[in-house]
């Protein structure tokens, strides 16, 4: 989980108007799916609107790639979740100099009244440079996990579908969890599930909403309807630890299309941007 802590860029003596200060939390996630890094940043603002710039990293030579474009407005009240493609400086596979053990990412804001803050981000699930030396390390040693989805079915408070992941590894594979913002999602037999080496394996998967206020804005009927990752597999195997594989769905993919009916079906429109 990431750590806040919001740095205003005005002058240290100058007293702070209501009106200029801003109220949001962030969680800072990553994954490691081959053949990238990604960093997850969700930021729920509490306050008024803000004008959100590009991140970006304190440590020198790493950069972010935002999936998204910036800036971006991020409403009062509302949540949004940015995911990032982090490069690292790597010289023959490794990191080209140590990082800063105070490494963070910084988010800039800005208020509606034209005031300029930073938002600083620390890392503390794993450090930056733990990140950095996995992204150098992606060499395709790693054998990628396919994944696929088919008969999908809108419930009155769920949606189910059979989930095939593919293990085109050699070695064996467990998966320990599926899981998103907002989501609960469970397969036939619990957790884990043994994958077979080079085989595919068929999942019953029931997908339900806890609490509305947990979801994320991609799924709010407001906002235009476009792909995003709803939910990642978490996964081992025996020589190797876990890694997070995310879940992209297009727009117009019939999973995509029956969490956003269910969304309409149980939430209000807008309910969970006030969370």
């Amino acid at each position: 989980m990431g750590l806040i802590a919001v740095g205003n860029n005005a002058a240290k003596n100058r007293e702070e108007k209501p009106e200029d200060a801003i109220s949001a939390r962030t969680t800072l996630t990553s994954t490691v799916t081959p053949p990238e890094v990604q960093l997850i940043l969700t930021v729920r603002n509490s306050g008024q609107a803000l004008w959100l710039s590009r991140p970006f990293l304190t440590a020198t030579g790493f950069v972010l790639e935002p999936h998204q474009q910036f800036p971006v407005v991020l409403a009062a009240g509302a949540t949004a979740v940015y995911v990032m493609h982090l490069e690292a400086p790597c010289v023959e596979g490794q990191l080209r100099e140590p990082v800063p053990d105070d490494a963070r990412m910084l988010l800039p804001a800005l208020t509606p009244s034209g005031e300029r803050h930073s938002i600083s981000i620390a890392f503390t699930t794993q450090s930056l440079s733990q990140l950095g030396e996995r992204a150098c390390g992606l060499t395709g040693s790693e054998e990628p996990i396919g994944i696929n989805w088919s008969e999908v079915r809108l419930e009155k408070k769920a949606v189910s579908f059979t989930l095939t992941v593919s293990n085109q590894a050699r070695d064996r594979l467990l998966l320990h969890s599926i899981a998103g913002p907002g989501l609960s999602v469970s397969v036939a037999g619990g957790f884990p599930k043994e994958l077979a080496p080079t085989s595919d394996s068929l999942l019953r998967t029931r997908l339900t909403i806890p609490s509305c206020k947990g979801l994320p804005e991609e799924l709010d009927q407001l906002h235009r309807f476009q792909g995003y990752e709803p939910f990642s597999l978490v996964t081992s195997s025996d020589s190797a630890r876990e890694v997070t594989l995310p879940i992209h769905v297009e727009p117009d993919q019939p999973l995509l299309v029956a969490i956003r009916d269910l969304v309409r079906a149980l939430c209000p429109t807008g309910s969970f941007r006030s969370g």
